[in-house]
């Protein structure tokens, strides 16, 4: 939001949700989120972000995306018209401890009995798309469908308004890259309802950023055949992983995928920040912040 008020037309937000009412008193008043969406489009956000869906969220939020509590949240979404990126699941090695790597395991991504398995958390989102047809979604990282792309049009054609992004997870690529005509073909099918994406946080350096953003422009405007790079950070594996190999698209899915599809979603500007309503948000949520750490 900050980046928004400095840099005005430049810059969405997609914003979170606040969930210190149920982290203190168990409350699942679904008008709670639906009020958080009225309020956080009144303060400027262009549209939310979820992470309720990743397996390490449900650990301290254990609620499945189909519980009653979100309700409210997607109707009024829906309602609205208003865009969600929701990461759903991992890679489906992370379930599989023999395949997981290192770099996953260290940040407790690897998952076993005690977790909820992958096609649970699909069947969650199936559910909700099911009560909320209109709902639109970009569901991060290809929807952790790309080693199944069959699946993955299966999925799209059901589902009219959904899209997927491009985020890596360098085992996106990989996937892709088996058998890259396919991915083609299946690029130029969809070109309407994929999106770019890199995944990068504040804490990448510059270097680290180009390299994360590079290797997927690089996929989807070359033949290249190519490995990740050294300079790029950690999340993205070793050099050694294997071979990426590009799809060399046209000039007009390039268009729809880097530009225009999200720009179809979330508007072609940026909506205006509300300085004094995010700033009484941020003093809210530090007193919550208070209150939950009084808790612990």
């Amino acid at each position: 939001m900050r980046a928004k008020m400095q840099h005005p037309g430049e810059f969405y937000a997609f914003l979170g949700l606040d969930h210190t009412d149920y982290w203190l008193t168990g409350a699942k008043n679904p008008e709670t989120l639906a009020a958080q969406v009225r309020r956080m489009l009144d303060a400027g956000g262009d549209g939310f972000k979820l992470i309720e869906g990743k397996p390490t969220t449900m650990k301290y939020l254990p609620l499945h995306a189909d519980d009653p509590y979100f309700d409210g949240f997607f109707a009024e979404c829906e309602r609205l018209g208003v865009p969600i990126l929701w990461h759903v699941a991992d890679p489906e090695e992370f379930w599989d401890p023999l395949k997981t790597p290192s770099w996953a395991l260290s940040r407790g991504w690897g998952y076993g009995p005690g977790d909820v398995p992958k096609e649970s958390l699909y069947a969650h989102v199936e559910n909700v798309l099911a009560s909320h047809p209109r709902l639109k979604v970009i569901f991060a990282h290809f929807y952790f469908l790309s080693a199944d792309l069959r699946r993955a049009a299966r999925f799209l054609d059901e589902h009219p308004s959904v899209g997927m992004d491009l985020a890596p997870g360098v085992e996106m690529l990989h996937n892709l890259s088996a058998a890259p005509d396919k991915a083609r073909e299946f690029f130029l099918d969809y070109d309407d309802r994929i999106f770019f994406g890199t995944d990068l946080s504040d804490g990448y350096t510059p270097r680290e950023a180009a390299a994360r953003s590079g290797i997927v422009t690089r996929f989807l405007e070359t033949q290249d055949v190519y490995t990740v790079p050294q300079q790029a950070d950690f999340l993205l594996g070793s050099p050694q992983d294997g071979e990426i190999r590009g799809v060399c698209l046209p000039e007009q899915t390039l268009a729809k995928i880097e530009r225009e599809n999200f720009q179809n979603l979330a508007g072609i500007n940026p909506r205006k920040p509300d300085e004094s309503l995010m700033s009484a948000m941020l003093l809210e949520l530090d007193e919550k912040a208070r209150l939950l750490q009084e808790a612990e």
